[in-house]
């Protein structure tokens, strides 16, 4: 498995994953043990509390930019 991410480097600055469920965080702790701790370092997961996402949201992302559905300032429903 090393040899994939020695030759295939990501391009991905961060993942960030928004309403997500015990299942999928139980998912995610098994598969991290097999990637490498530079991609750990890009994953952030944030439960269905909207102070929770806009907290993981805002560390990478300027809040005007953010939809208010999650908390942020931007009007523009996508």
């Amino acid at each position: 498995m090393t040899y994939v991410f020695m030759k295939y480097p990501e391009r991905q600055i961060r993942n960030i994953v928004i309403n997500t469920d015990w299942l999928a965080k139980s998912i995610y702790n098994i598969v991290k043990k097999f990637l490498p701790k530079r991609t750990l370092e890009k994953m952030a997961f944030a439960g269905k509390d909207p102070k929770e996402i806009l907290e993981v949201l805002s560390r990478d992302i300027d809040i005007s930019v953010i939809p208010k559905k999650y908390g942020g300032q931007n009007d523009l429903i996508i």
